[in-house]
């Protein structure tokens, strides 16, 4: 396009396809070249904000967070009134709370507030792609969509769930033990194999779904197809996918890994680096579109939470004892404010972190 008809309306289009092309093969220098040249073709175009949120992210992957702000900041200032003005404006205050100001985080209590005791068992939590929470309750066997306070069941009824996720369709797919997944109630369980221990699920921007496993050493890739193949991996206790294709997951060996789109670690973050004291295990992971990771963690000299930037640093973290907390917490997740939302299986209720 590019190449043949560089006077098209559409050569803005073009380059901003080209940019989110690079960002996909985990170049963010090209990809940034493509969206700066994308905004400077059409500057008063639908494409330009998007491109200009786009380079913002590209920055920030480049290890430039001031002038990541500073594009995100003219986002608002140029398309005050767009959706990507609002993102922008999101992804600002999460940059600002976690990597700039990084307070401990303090305990708000249940949430929604004034739900106690409401849940029965929740042991897992994904997202939509609006965000929302579909919470698991292991006492039901259902997963259930978070809604204005309000729970509604959705997908299969499934007992005994280790891993899940929610698809773009908005429908949560379930790994049991042995490798048996639920991602439609009618078709009932399809069966993976080489996973026993699913101990977790998430589906990239290309449609394979990723399965970790606690006990094998090796990750599971169901490609669109549905066909099934397996990469080397240490076995893993947690997995969760980060904004530029990488994965953040956590091992036996008492490691923070980053692992790039084949699975291969690209970064090892040893447990209780530059903390005051240090963990034993990472039960479960969560991410953010910034590229911040939030664990749960237990075992050790320190029980509580801890959040990582996308280089591995730690930014924030606190115990549950400092927290004024205590309760079996097994899934977490970052809201659109920065705050963690914690479930704890054994007082039957969320918990949120500022």
């Amino acid at each position: 396009m590019l190449d043949l008809y560089p006077e098209h309306p559409a050569i803005a289009e073009a380059r901003y396809q080209l940019g989110l092309a690079w960002r996909d093969e985990g170049n963010p220098r090209k990809a940034l070249a493509q969206f700066v040249e994308a905004f400077r073709q059409d500057p008063a175009g639908p494409i330009a904000p998007k491109a200009l949120l786009q380079a913002a992210e590209a920055l920030d992957q480049s290890g430039d967070l001031n002038g990541c702000l500073r594009l995100l900041q003219l986002v608002r200032n140029q398309a005050p009134q767009s959706p990507e003005a609002a993102e922008a404006g999101w992804r600002i205050n999460l940059r600002v709370k976690h990597r700039i100001f990084r307070p401990t985080p303090k305990n708000q209590g249940p949430w929604p507030a004034g739900k106690v005791k409401w849940l029965k068992t929740p042991i897992l939590m994904a997202q939509n792609a609006d965000g929302e929470i579909v919470l698991y309750q292991d006492d039901l066997g259902q997963a259930f969509l978070l809604r204005g306070g309000e729970l509604t069941a959705v997908g299969a009824k499934v007992p005994n769930i280790k891993a899940m996720f929610v698809a773009p369709s908005g429908v949560p797919w379930l790994a049991q033990p042995k490798a048996s997944l639920y991602r439609d109630e009618a078709l009932g369980p399809v069966p993976i194999p080489g996973v026993s221990a699913p101990s977790g699920m998430f589906m990239d921007r290309w449609g394979t779904v990723w399965l970790a496993d606690a006990k094998n050493p090796q990750l599971t890739l169901l490609g669109a197809d549905g066909q099934a193949r397996s990469v080397p991996s240490p076995a893993l206790n947690a997995l969760a996918p980060l904004r530029d294709g990488a994965v953040a997951a956590s091992d036996a060996n008492r490691t923070l890994l980053i692992l790039d789109a084949a699975g291969q670690p690209k970064l090892q973050v040893p447990y209780g680096k530059d903390m005051p004291a240090s963990f034993r295990y990472v039960l479960a992971l969560a991410t953010d579109p910034t590229g911040n990771i939030a664990g749960l963690v237990e075992g050790g000299d320190f029980d509580g939470v801890v959040v990582w930037g996308p280089d591995g640093a730690v930014l924030r973290y606190a115990t549950f004892r400092a927290l004024g907390i205590s309760g079996k917490f097994r899934s977490l997740v970052f809201d659109r404010e920065g705050g963690l939302i914690l479930a704890d299986r054994s007082n039957d209720l969320l918990v949120r972190l500022d």
